[in-house]
């Protein structure tokens, strides 16, 4: 396994672990209010005007619909780690 190769697994073994403790944490996060614009505000007028505040709660079905984005994700990955 060359560096770059050895490099690559590394950076794909630690999103592994990230997609894992998300997908983990999203089991506690039903019933809570996410603001979706609080990291970010987007304000102009190509996108309108984001800069008021608005708040969702997510549905069980958002939940699961997030987990098996990063399930995916992960799956994928671990398949490419085994290629290597």
């Amino acid at each position: 396994m060359t560096d770059q190769e050895l490099l690559a697994a590394k950076l794909i073994k630690e999103r592994i672990q990230e997609l894992d403790a998300q997908i983990f944490a999203l089991f506690d996060a039903e019933k809570k209010k996410i603001n979706p614009f609080k990291p970010f505000i987007v304000r102009g007028q190509i996108y309108g005007n984001y800069s008021s505040e608005k708040e969702i709660t997510l549905t069980r079905q958002d939940i699961v619909a997030l987990q098996e984005i990063r399930q995916a994700e992960k799956n994928s990955l671990e398949n490419i780690l085994k290629q290597l």
